[in-house]
C-alpha cells in the first residue's frame, strides 16, 4: 500500500494496514499539489496577501501555479514519476 506522506492519508491508511498487517510505504512523491505560500492559510488570507480568490484555485492550478508551489503540469510530472516508480517495482 503506498501513501501520501500527508498527515490526513497516513491516518486514513493506519487501520487498514493494523488489520492486515501490510506495511505501508510512503512516497514524498504522492502529497497533494504543493500550494507554496497558500499552505496553512485560510481562503480570506490567502485573498488579503494574494489578491486572488482562492475559490478559483483550480484555475490558478491549472494557469501559473501557486506562488512557490507547482502547477498543474509540474504535479502531474510529479505523480508520474512516482506512479512510474511504482510500476516498476511491480
Amino acid at each position: 500500500i503506498y501513501l501520501s506522506p500527508m498527515k490526513r492519508a497516513q491516518r486514513t491508511a493506519a487501520p487498514l494496514l493494523a488489520a492486515t498487517g501490510i506495511a505501508g510505504v510512503t512516497l514524498k512523491g504522492l502529497h497533494e499539489v504543493d500550494f507554496g505560500s497558500w499552505t496553512g492559510h485560510t481562503w480570506e488570507e490567502v485573498h488579503a496577501k494574494h489578491g486572488v480568490s482562492p475559490f478559483a484555485w483550480l484555475d490558478q492550478l491549472d494557469g501559473p501555479g501557486f506562488p512557490g508551489g507547482e502547477n498543474a503540469v509540474q504535479f502531474r510530472e510529479r505523480v508520474k514519476v512516482c506512479l512510474l516508480e511504482i510500476v516498476e517495482k511491480h
